[in-house]
């Protein structure tokens, strides 16, 4: 089976590495303790920073932890808005979070059925 290798910054997904993530545990409304341990998980070597976003309020947390850290952060979107962003880091990422039109987003299944 042939990987193919996908770059992300200075990441390189190619199954030969693995690399080291958390999610963040804080409040999506602390933005300020979110921004803290964002920074306390680059300093102790995370190379991929996850944060939940539960609601469009939280959205703010996005660009403040991007400011303030270098390493990918991945945000872990409501469901009922989009599953998962992957943000690029400046000057690949947006300057502002693009805010989905969630009033003319409609999901379907993403796993395929198996008839019996």
């Amino acid at each position: 089976m042939d990987v193919k290798s996908v770059k992300l910054k200075d990441l390189t997904f190619d199954g030969k590495h693995i690399y080291v993530q958390s999610m963040l545990n804080t409040r999506a409304d602390d933005i300020a303790g979110s921004v803290e341990q964002a920074i306390a998980l680059e300093k102790a070597g995370c190379e991929i920073i996850r944060a939940s976003i539960p609601n469009e309020a939280a959205l703010e947390l996005i660009p403040a932890i991007k400011e303030k850290v270098s390493v990918p952060l991945v945000a872990d979107i409501s469901p009922s808005k989009i599953l998962i962003v992957v943000l690029l880091p400046a000057p690949l990422g947006p300057k502002k979070p693009k805010k989905p039109p969630s009033s003319t987003l409609r999901f379907k299944s993403i796993i395929p059925r198996v008839e019996p």
